[in-house]
């Protein structure tokens, strides 16, 4: 994984040291099986090629320390120091380098296939290929070594569906040197038949249909008609739904959503089939809510599980790092802006929608049909299922946080104190709210928190001189919070204001576990819905509107996001690098800061030029006058002006 980080101005890699190396070696000596570990130490070696160059460095020394280091006799270690000398030089001496690496390559890979090491084989090969591509010289023996290792992968009862899939796809990629009448290219199709086959009476269907995918294109290369194929991947898909049916209604709609989303099904079912199988997607969907109104099953997903306590993982520990480095305001600054926590919302018309599953209605999870306006319903499933992801992981991310002791109750009464533009009512509530969720009372939170989205949306737009009164037939009253959402448009993200519509107000928000304000107020949230998911939900939300309506604010004091790419040669990594703090010594000083505005007009770019700073702390520069005089900054045209100088000085938390 490559970082940057920014204070330092450094750049990190991970490079593979020589007993790192050796350990793999000797494992997969003692067992053959352990050999995708040198594969993968490999890979990292050869992509420092690629990489080195934005580091600053030539790739050259550390390849070739660690060649001299290593105590093992690979030759696809020695391969990458003539690899390294061919990308660095030129003319004659490039390709001598080059044509060494692919002879080294090649004696690794006899090596390997001689050790039963198949991961080792198959990268080496790759690496082959991929030289001997840019030498304009690959030919057959590298296709009939790519059809022996498919054999060598699927003669066995443990098949490696990565390397397999890996080898086919070498194959796919290198459709010049192919010939679509010769045996070895028929061969390899046979075998991949086979190996569906077997995937078939193992019942695992996805994998079946992962491998069907690769094969039909190799049958397009071939000549071979596909139609068959296709009739065969469309069916995994009805196959794995059966399955899945055993285990969950929910699980076999995914199944089935993922099925419409995938354009060879639309393609190849008729009319009919599609009729049929939405009709079966609108009683898996049913069934699932019905499923969660009786307190919901548990399903067992070890590799889903891992992942999600991953990702949770990855967010309490940068939450920890900016806390560490800066404090607790700026990390959950950060968290509570992170995009990635929020669904992303598309108005794609084409994409299967729930509407289309259930017609006008749909179950509640109190088990009663709401009834609703099928134009108004453009809430995707794979929206419904992103937001379940999204709300799962916040919620995790800030239930660790606080069992740890790494937020506290405390910090986030000062994270609010902060905001400038709450009124005392929210403000009084807001602490009772807040008291109640660390306290662990969940019901009086959840009845709390819920009740002061509206309101304090509708303070928050106030203060911006929003229009936020209604003309009613007694008099004037407040806008209701359907109303107030699309107040927010030049105030917030347009996934987040989505997001809001559906957790708080719409009722087909509650496909996944949304609506949470409405039920509240009306009283239909179930019993064992008073739970830790939703006060600490509430908890997060409540905090992400005060934060993200109050931008300014916390951009003046932690600057602006901002995002690096560093260039990889063909690699596009991008590294967001969410919080930068800035030192008042970094800023230029107020009044010079204004006497230069004074009568003028300046876009942020001659900002940043007159005091040779960054973009970003220019921006800060900015935003930071505006709240210390009568600056006025025009997002559009980037321009920013001064009418009089208020003679404010920095805050002291500056």
């Amino acid at each position: 994984m490559l970082l940057h980080f920014v204070n330092d101005d450094k750049h990190a890699f991970y490079f593979p040291d020589a007993s790192d190396f050796d350990q793999h070696w000797k494992e997969a000596q003692s067992d053959p099986d352990q050999n995708y570990h040198i594969k993968a130490t490999l890979r990292s070696v050869f992509v420092w090629i690629e990489v080195a160059e934005a580091f600053g460095e030539s790739p050259r020394y550390k390849i070739w320390d660690l060649i001299e280091n290593t105590s093992t006799n690979s030759r696809a270690l020695v391969a990458a120091g003539a690899a390294t000398e061919w990308y660095e030089k030129s003319g004659r001496d490039a390709y001598d380098n080059a044509r060494a690496a692919i002879s080294l390559l090649d004696q690794a890979y006899e090596d390997a296939i001689a050790r039963g090491w198949n991961s080792v084989a198959l990268f080496c090969l790759q690496r082959i290929t991929d030289l001997e591509n840019q030498l304009n010289s690959a030919g057959s023996i590298e296709k009939e070594r790519a059809v022996d290792l498919i054999e060598i992968i699927t003669d066995t009862s443990d098949v490696h569906l990565g390397n397999l899939s890996e080898a086919l796809q070498l194959l796919v990629d290198n459709e010049p040197i192919l010939n679509p009448q010769g045996q070895h290219e028929k061969r390899a199709f046979v075998l991949c038949i086979k190996q569906a086959n077997r995937l078939r009476n193992q019942k695992q269907f996805s994998q079946e249909r992962s491998l069907l995918s690769t094969t039909i294109e190799l049958a397009e290369i071939l000549n071979i008609p596909t139609a068959d194929l296709e009739d065969r991947y469309v069916d995994t898909y009805r196959l794995n739904a059966d399955l899945q049916s055993e285990r969950s209604p929910s699980l076999e709609a995914h199944e089935l959503v993922r099925a419409f989303e995938d354009q060879t099904v639309l393609d190849r079912l008729s009319d009919d089939e599609k009729e049929e199988w939405k009709s079966r997607l609108r009683s898996a969907v049913q069934s699932a809510a019905q499923e969660l109104k009786r307190e919901g099953a548990t399903i067992d997903s070890p590799h889903q599980r891992y992942l999600h306590q991953a990702s949770v993982g990855k967010f309490v520990r940068q939450f920890e790092q900016i806390k560490d480095v800066y404090d607790s305001d700026a990390a959950l600054f950060w968290l509570l802006t992170h995009d990635e926590l929020i669904p992303t919302y598309t108005k794609d018309t084409e994409s299967f929608g729930i509407h289309d599953i259930i017609t006008q209605t749909m179950y509640s999870l109190q088990g009663h049909l709401i009834e609703f306006d099928p134009d108004e319903a453009d809430l995707s499933a794979r929206y419904a299922i992103e937001a379940r992801i999204a709300i799962s992981t916040i919620v995790n991310v800030i239930s660790t946080l606080i069992s740890t002791g790494s937020l506290t109750e405390a910090e986030i009464h000062a994270f609010l104190n902060g905001v400038p533009d709450l009124d005392s009512e929210n403000q009084w509530y807001l602490t009772r709210f807040i008291s109640n969720v660390f306290d662990g009372n969940d019901v009086e939170a959840i009845h709390l928190g819920a009740t002061r989205i509206e309101p304090i949306l509708y303070n928050l737009l106030r203060e911006e001189g929003e229009d936020v009164d209604a003309l009613m037939e007694e008099g004037t009253g407040t806008r209701t919070l359907g109303s107030l959402i699309p107040k927010l448009d030049q105030y917030v993200s347009a996934d987040f204001q989505e997001y809001l519509r559906y957790a708080y107000h719409k009722p087909v928000g509650q496909m996944f576990s949304g609506n949470i304000r409405n039920r509240v107020a009306h009283g239909l949230l179930l019993p064992r819905e008073n739970n830790r998911l939703y006060s600490l939900l509430i908890l997060t939300d409540l905090l992400r509107i005060v934060t993200r309506m109050n931008l300014t604010v916390h951009h003046a004091r932690h600057g602006i996001p901002d995002t690096v790419l560093l260039p990889t040669r063909g690699l596009n990594p991008s590294f967001p690098l969410v919080i930068r703090s800035y030192s008042q010594s970094e800023l230029p000083d107020l009044d010079r800061f204004l006497e230069y505005l004074d009568g003028q007009s300046r876009t942020v770019d001659e900002v940043a030029e007159y005091f040779d700073i960054p973009y970003s702390l220019a921006l800060t520069s900015i935003r930071l006058s505006e709240a210390e005089a009568d600056v006025s900054f025009d997002e559009k045209s980037g321009v920013v002006e001064k009418d009089w100088l208020s003679g404010h000085s920095l805050p002291a938390w500056f």
